[in-house]
This record gives C-alpha cells, structure tokens and sequence, in this order.
C-alpha cells in the first residue's frame, strides 16, 4: 500500500488527496467538491499508473532462478519490458557464496538480451559499513555490499544513488524547533525562513554514472533536490523556475500509447 501510494505521487506530481487542504475548507459544500476532486484524481492517476505497472507480489526470499522464470513469463504475457529486481541480496544467495553471485548477475545480464528488456538490480549498500554509510547503490559495483566484482563487471550500465543524510536531520531539526517555538510562543518567521533557504539550496542526494558498457555516456554526476509532495527529484535547488515535478497523469497526451498486450491466441494460450 506503501510503494502504491508513492508510485501514484510521482504519477500525478504531487498528493493526489491532500489533507492539509481539506482542513482548510472553510464549509460543507466546499469540503464536498474538494473531496470529490481528490476522488476523480486518485481514480484517474491509478488508472493511468495500472496501464503498464504490475508488482511481483512476494515477501521475503525468493530464488532468483525462479524469478527469472517468472520475468520470462512476464514479458511474454504482459508485455514488460523494464524489471527492477529489489534487492540483490533476496534472491536466496549467501553474502559470502561469490561464486553463485557471478552466477546469478551472468544469468540476469543474459535475461535481459534474451527479452529484449531492461534488468535493474538493487544493491543496498552495508548499512554498517563507514564506506558505505549515507548511500544506496543501484545495479552498481557489489563489492561494497558483497565482495562480488563479477556483478558489477556484468553490468551494462553501473550507477550509484547518494542520499545526504545529514541534511536531512538538519532539515527535520529545523522544523522541530519551529514546533517547539510556536508552543512556547516565540517563533521567528524570518529566521526560520532564511535557515530553510540555506538548507534547501544544497542538495538532498546525488546521481552518479560510473560505468556505460556502450560508451555514450561518460561518468559523471549530478547533484539532486528531493520534492516531498511528488516523491520525485530535480536537478536544480528551490527558487529556480525548473524546480517542479513532472505532471504524467496530466500530460499522458503527450506521452507514447502504452502497446495493446497480446490476446492468448497470439501467444498460443
């Protein structure tokens, strides 16, 4: 329900129901039509989201050649061309059998090949390792998090996602003592509004390229600002006129027609 809910944010680009709004509704009748609203949002936004989203419904362990089996079955019968496999180290593999690791990134970078698709595979880095901390890694270079170069020498394409934990704490304590302020009486709007100016101007995490198997993209990276509401990222600070989400649910116009499944028929069903 969770991933739902922040899947349909980043659709719609922002609460799709909002309810701080709704307290605002100064009568009934306001209050209706705004419910109503929200309402006719939340259907529209799912029903563009559930055109071309499915979730692998499985907690826990699951085999990874299994999963591949199921990926096959996916692709020929739903039509999808793009996994993100969540995460590496709950595919039933021991952190220290290297051996079966290689064996599981050779398999899954062949998978993608035979259906023609994209394979994400999430590596969360050790959480209780220094090097590591403040950081996940995605379909990146696993021997931070396993001791496997064969997962990352595999990968087509290696990127790396940093979060600023730091900041984050800061930003919460900030908003913490405005609560406390206002309890007691003496909150300072300026003050408050210039230490979140500072704040919002770094970035709440980084994108990093460290590796493009076909060469077209070079490393690099690019620094990141979180937008709460929309769960999504921008790549330029509050204040500039770029720093706003992506509307999907209300530019879907615009954007290419989800391909027609095939009929059992044409699979041979």
């Amino acid at each position: 329900e969770k991933t739902n809910d922040k899947l349909c944010r980043q659709a719609f680009g922002g609460l799709y129901f909002d309810k701080r709004k709704l307290k605002q509704c100064e009568d009934d009748a306001t209050r209706e039509n705004f419910i109503q609203a929200s309402r006719e949002q939340t259907i529209e936004t799912h029903r563009w989201l559930g055109k071309s989203l499915w979730y692998y419904q499985h907690v826990g362990i699951v085999q990874w050649r299994q999963l591949m089996d199921d990926m096959r079955w996916a692709r020929r019968r739903l039509g999808i061309t793009f996994f993100i496999v969540d995460n590496f180290m709950r595919l039933g593999i021991s952190k220290d059998d290297y051996s079966q690791q290689a064996d599981c990134a050779i398999a899954f970078a062949g998978l993608a090949m035979e259906l023609d698709a994209t394979v994400v595979l999430v590596i969360h880095q050790d959480k209780d390792s220094g090097k590591a901390k403040n950081r996940n890694k995605i379909s990146g270079n696993a021997s931070s998090a396993s001791g496997a170069h064969e997962i990352g020498d595999n990968a087509a394409t290696i990127i790396e996602v940093q979060r600023d934990d730091v900041k984050g704490k800061q930003m919460a304590e900030l908003f913490e003592e405005r609560k406390v302020a206002e309890h007691i009486g003496n909150f300072n709007e300026n003050e408050f509004n210039a230490k979140k100016a500072a704040l919002d101007l770094k970035p709440d995490g980084k994108f990093i390229l460290h590796n493009q198997r076909n060469g077209d993209l070079q490393d690099g990276s690019k620094h990141l600002w979180f937008l709460w509401e929309s769960q999504q990222y921008s790549d330029v600070p509050a204040g500039h006129k770029d720093h706003a989400p992506i509307r999907f649910v209300a530019n879907q116009h615009l954007m290419p027609k989800t391909p027609e499944l095939p009929t059992d028929e044409e699979l041979g069903v």
